[in-house]
C-alpha cells in the first residue's frame, strides 16, 4: 500500500514538471515566446488563455489578492479534468439516472393534472354563455392619400341563451408559419345585445404594422388566431374566468400547450403542485456537477464564478 501510494505521488509530480503550463498567477500574461511554446503542447490552452486574461480585466485590486493564489497550471488542470469526456460522460449518465429515479415519474403525474383541469376549465367555460370568432378586418383611410389610417379587427359575438349584457375577451395571433402568438389584446363591449352582431377594435400601432398590409382573407390563410373570453355579465350576474381558481401555472400551460414554452410550464406545474423540491434534469445534473467541482478544485471553481459573474452583469 505505501509503495502505491509514493508512486502514485511521483506520476502527480511527473506529470506536473512536463507540463508547459507555467505555475505562475493568472494575472500575470506569459510572454509571446513561453505562450507559443504552451500552445505548441497543448493548443487548447488557448481557449481557456483568452477567457482568463479578458476575464480578469474587471478584477479590482481586492479581488486579485483573493486569488493570488490562482495560477494558470491549476486553472488548467481543471480545465483539463472538465474536457476529459472519458471522465465525465459516465458521471453525467449516473447523474440522469439519480434524477430519473428521484423525479422521473412525476413527467407522467403532470399529465394527469393537466388533463384534470383541461377538462374543468372547458365544462366552465365562458362560451356556455357567448361565442366570440374573428370576423373581419376594416380599415381606414386618409382622405387625402391611399395610406392606413387606421386598422379595426371586427369579432363576431354571439349569444348562446339569452341577452348578454357585458363581455369582456382577449385575442392573439400567430403567423401559421410559426406558431409564436403575440400579446394578448384586451376587449370590452357593454351595449347589451340578443342576437349574433359584429363590433369592431381599433388595433394597437405594432399590430397595425402587421394587419395594414392584409385584408379578411389573407389573415384567415396565414395566421391563426385565439380568442378567450374572460368575463361575461348575464341576467345582471357576473362570471369570471378568475373564479375558476386554476392554478397559474397550470393555466399559462393550456394557454401555450403547442407553443416553445410548453415544456417550461409543464416543470413550473410539476413544481408548484407535486414536488416543490423538483429540480428539472439539466439543473440536477449542473448542481451535481458544480457540487464536483466545488469538491475537486475550489478555490478555482470560486476564482471562475466570480468571472462569470462579472461576464453576466456586463
Amino acid at each position: 500500500m505505501k509503495n502505491k501510494f509514493i508512486s502514485a505521488i511521483i506520476l502527480t509530480v511527473s506529470i506536473v514538471a512536463c507540463s508547459p503550463v507555467p505555475n505562475t498567477s493568472v494575472f500575470e500574461t506569459l510572454p509571446t515566446k513561453n505562450l507559443a511554446k504552451v500552445l505548441e503542447k497543448e493548443p487548447d490552452f488557448e481557449t481557456i488563455y483568452t477567457q482568463i486574461t479578458e476575464g480578469v480585466k474587471s478584477f479590482n485590486e481586492i479581488e486579485k489578492a483573493k486569488f493570488n493564489d490562482i495560477t494558470w497550471s491549476k486553472i488548467y488542470t481543471m480545465y483539463k479534468f472538465s474536457s476529459d469526456t472519458l471522465k465525465t460522460n459516465p458521471l453525467f449518465e449516473q447523474w440522469r439516472q439519480e434524477w430519473d429515479d428521484k423525479f422521473g415519474k412525476y413527467n407522467e403525474q403532470v399529465d394527469s393534472v393537466i388533463t384534470y383541469w383541461k377538462d374543468y376549465k372547458e365544462k366552465n367555460s365562458l362560451d356556455r354563455f357567448v361565442r366570440v370568432e374573428f370576423a373581419e378586418i376594416d380599415k381606414d383611410y386618409y382622405s387625402y392619400s391611399y395610406d392606413v389610417k387606421e386598422v379595426n379587427l371586427g369579432f363576431r359575438l354571439i349569444p348562446v341563451n339569452g341577452r348578454i349584457e357585458q363581455v369582456k375577451f382577449n385575442y392573439r395571433f400567430s403567423a401559421k408559419i410559426n406558431s409564436y402568438y403575440g400579446e394578448r389584446r384586451n376587449c370590452i363591449s357593454t351595449t347589451p345585445f340578443s342576437s349574433p352582431v359584429v363590433r369592431y377594435w381599433e388595433v394597437n400601432y405594432s399590430d397595425e404594422q402587421t394587419l395594414k398590409n392584409l385584408n379578411t382573407e389573407s389573415f384567415k390563410r396565414d395566421y391563426d388566431i385565439k380568442v378567450e373570453v374572460t368575463d361575461v355579465r348575464k341576467d345582471g350576474i357576473n362570471y369570471s374566468i378568475n373564479d375558476l381558481n386554476i392554478p397559474s401555472s397550470v393555466s399559462s400551460y393550456l394557454d401555450d400547450e403547442t407553443g416553445i414554452l410548453a415544456d417550461y410550464y409543464r416543470n413550473e406545474i410539476i413544481e408548484d403542485l407535486l414536488c416543490p423540491e423538483y429540480k428539472r434534469s439539466y439543473e440536477y445534473t449542473l448542481d451535481k456537477w458544480d457540487e464536483l467541482m466545488a469538491e475537486k478544485f475550489p478555490r478555482q471553481q470560486a476564482f471562475m464564478k466570480l468571472i462569470e459573474d462579472k461576464e453576466m452583469d456586463e
